[in-house]
Order: structure tokens, then sequence, then C-alpha cells
């Protein structure tokens, strides 16, 4: 793993770390009582199914709608808080509160001001690199405060709960957010 340490691959430098799960265990060996070794090396992968089905679909990403908080995940081991702002003031994100959700600060939640400056943080921040080691951040739209649903005396919020937004409307909003900051920057670049 050492020998991958700085190479460059597709524009961007590597930087490798160890797990800290320690050592993964061994098969067990296959014996008439317990097929659970042959059955490991033997999965079907021919089809689909077995692989990207193999979480539970509650467990599986989605997408939330555009709100004014970011969750922000990827960073290095004790990331501080200036480091993500740091990052956040450098594409000119107005944010008034940082919230670390792990000991180690591996993933924080940032409240920022406006929706049009959560989805502009969104499209020029990820991929950034924060912390040290620089690793790239990752970003996405976390649960925010919508209001009132017809017919409910409550709101989303207070459920805890934010319906999924379908990915072609978040992928028109990103991409009208992207072109306004290519034309900033005078890019011309069509999607």
């Amino acid at each position: 793993i050492s020998y991958l340490q700085d190479v460059w691959l597709h524009g961007n430098q590597l930087t490798m770390e160890m797990s800290k799960g320690g050592n993964i265990p061994p098969i067990p060996p296959s014996t008439p009582s317990n097929r659970a070794g042959v059955e490991l090396l033997t999965k079907d992968y021919s089809s689909q199914g077995n692989l990207y089905g193999r979480h539970r679909i509650d467990k599986m990403t989605k997408p939330y709608a555009p709100s004014t908080s970011l969750h922000i995940s990827n960073m290095p081991d004790n990331c501080t808080e200036q480091d993500l702002a740091n990052v956040l003031a450098s594409v000119g994100c107005q944010f008034s509160n940082i919230r670390f959700l792990d000991e180690q600060h591996h993933i924080a939640i940032v409240q920022c001001l406006t929706l049009d400056n959560a989805i502009s943080t969104l499209c020029r921040a990820h991929g950034r690199l924060v912390g040290n080691p620089p690793r790239p951040c990752r970003i996405g739209f976390g649960h925010g405060v919508t209001g009132p649903s017809p017919g409910s005396r409550r709101s989303q919020s207070q459920h805890g709960m934010q319906s999924p937004v379908a990915p072609q409307m978040l992928l028109a909003s990103v991409r009208q957010q992207q072109g306004s900051f290519h034309a900033d920057q005078g890019v011309n670049q069509n999607f």
C-alpha cells in the first residue's frame, strides 16, 4: 500500500491510509455440516441483483430535497472547525453553524443561511481538499426544515422525516448552479 502513496491517478494524487478495522478473519473450511465457506466463495454475480442488492433497502442512500443543511463527510481524523470553515469560505459559503457528528470529526452538518447559498456551496465545494492530511470532502443535502405538508398540522421536520427528491430534479438544480458558476468564471461549458 505504501507504494501507492502520492501516486497520480486520473489527475488526482492518491492518499493511502491503513484501515482501523484489524484483520479480516479467514473463510471457514467447507464441511458437510457447514456450507457457509462454500457459499461465501461461490456467489452468483451473473445478475445485477447480487451485485447491487447486497444492502438492505432501508440502508440505501437517497438524495434529499435541497435544503439549507449540508452533510459533509470523508474528512480526515480530527479535522478542525477552522479547516472546514476555510474550505467553505473559499467557495463563498455563508453559514451560521458547523456541528460535527462523530468524535473523530469525519462527518459534519453545516447550516447555510439561504437555500441558494447551500446549492452553490454543494456545487463548488464537493471534492475540495480539507484537513490534514488533505482529503476530498463529500457534500450532500441533509435533512432540512420544510414547510407544513398539505393536510398536516405538523411539519415533516417535526416528524424527523423529509421526502426524497427525484434525481432528475436534483440534477437539473445542480446543473443550473454549475452553469452559473462556470459563467461567473468565464468558462463556456455545455451540459
